[in-house]
């Protein structure tokens, strides 16, 4: 037999009994639909995670600290030995000022803000670390000019005002169901106009006052993320080498000679690709430091989804195994109704590998014709799922983590469609085997002679 007559022959006997025939498919769309649904469950849960913890902080950042300076210390040498571990991407070394540090503004110095948080590091790597501009842009961005936090003009307080009306208070102008600003108005000081100057050590003006001056250009302003660091918030970050500068000056005046110029706060490392962050900490906790990412809490995090994953996908293949044993039956059912005719195609000379082929094709146009209608209702119900509300399906540890106002409770990725498709067909097939080689097996003349 040709394949095109053995597809007409298929097509024919299974529209012969179509009542059956939908049933055994109706088997299938529910098995389907059961599998793709539980298991779109799980890759939404673990999509709408990986996205929350993406915005608590970078997945492949590595903040590295000193654990005991007599083991190790963060220092140039410890920066070179880091760049030196394979998939550590950029390395960058950061300062803060542990010293008061403020600055001034305005025409004799009218306009203070007092114990700003002051950062130095590589403002070419600023960027790559993941700092965003709300004003300003990196490229006009010129040698020696600071980025300052959004907010940073709002710490400054107008010296010729009495105490409690000498700065404008951003937070009564807070909406915190919008969670936004609602008519800030302008603060005293212009960040990118101004020219300031940053006071590190003592008040000026104080009895025995100790500190260092550096005029100030700001640059760019920061866009407020307090996963980077306060500093985006009312801070300042500066040039690495001014600041390093500013506190040995200043360690000078205060009479402590014995601190060095060279050890960091902090360094942060930006990892080639999230699977070699593990790795990463590994080597650099061997050089004796301590370290932190969001590793720690993702790893967790990712077994469990792998488990209701798991779990889920069990529990739609129980309705698949189902479907099978309906199609299995239905075979066996079409068998003992055609035995005559198998005896007939036998007879007549049909190779014994057409008839199976036939009941085989009959098995996998019932697997296909499910798995296709099984998939269009999956996302059906997949849309209504996701309109309906959101949230997470089950209540863990880890919900205070998931952003639920965004998350999609169903995911049905093209592989998953695809996937759904041909297995649908493959439990078809599988299913249709035995009865397949019933068929086959069927004595010619027996099968004649039955009534």
């Amino acid at each position: 037999m040709k394949l095109q007559d053995i597809i007409k022959q298929g097509v024919k006997n299974l529209l012969r009994h179509r009542g059956r025939t939908m049933l055994t498919v109706l088997g299938v769309i529910v098995g389907c639909c059961s599998v793709v649904i539980m298991i779109s469950i799980g890759i939404g849960m673990r999509i709408s995670s990986e996205a929350t913890l993406a915005q608590m902080g970078d997945l492949n950042k590595i903040e590295v600290y000193v654990k005991d300076k007599e083991i190790a210390k963060l220092d140039d040498q410890a920066v070179a030995r880091i760049r030196a571990i394979e998939h550590a991407d950029v390395v960058i070394p950061k300062i803060r000022a542990e010293v008061p540090a403020r600055l001034l503004a305005g025409a004799g110095n009218r306009y203070t803000a007092e114990y700003i948080t002051l950062i130095g590091e590589d403002l070419d790597l600023a960027r790559q670390e993941g700092y965003e501009l709300a004003e300003g842009d990196w490229e006009s961005l010129k040698k020696g000019e600071a980025l300052a936090g959004q907010y940073l003009a709002y710490a400054f307080a107008d010296t010729k005002r009495p105490e409690g009306h000498n700065r404008v208070d951003r937070y009564e102008y807070y909406d915190w169901q919008t969670d936004s600003y609602e008519n800030l108005p302008d603060s005293y000081v212009n960040l990118l106009t101004e020219p300031m100057t940053l006071v590190i050590g003592d008040e000026p003006g104080t009895q025995d006052a100790r500190y260092v001056t550096k005029s100030l250009k700001v640059g760019a302003v920061m866009k407020e993320d307090y996963n980077r660091g306060y500093e985006t918030s009312e801070g300042l970050l500066v040039d690495a080498d001014v600041l390093k500068a500013l506190l040995s000056d200043y360690n000078k005046l205060s009479g402590n000679r014995k601190a060095s110029e060279t050890e960091y706060s902090e360094i942060i490392v930006k990892v080639d690709h999230i699977s070699d962050v593990e790795s990463v900490e590994k080597e650099i906790r061997k050089l004796g430091f301590t370290t932190f990412s969001m590793d720690s809490i993702r790893k967790p995090m990712e077994q469990d989804m792998q488990q209701k994953q798991m779990l889920l996908g069990c529990v739609g293949a129980v309705s698949l195994f189902v479907a099978a044993l309906g199609i299995a039956n239905t075979m066996i059912m079409a068998i003992s109704e055609r035995v005559r005719e198998i005896g007939v195609m036998k007879s007549l000379g049909c190779f014994l590998r057409d008839i199976r082929k036939l009941f085989l094709l009959e098995a996998g146009c019932i697997g296909l014709l499910g798995g296709v209608i099984g998939i269009g209702l999956s996302y059906g119900i997949s849309t209504i799922m996701n309109a309906a509300g959101t949230g997470t399906m089950f209540g863990n540890e880890y919900d205070y983590l998931i952003d639920s106002s965004t998350m999609n409770i169903s995911v049905i990725p093209w592989w998953l469609a695809v996937f759904a498709v041909l297995f649908s067909i493959l439990v078809g097939v599988v299913a249709g085997l035995y009865p397949a080689e019933k068929a086959v097996r069927i004595p010619a003349l027996d099968a004649i002679r039955h009534e």
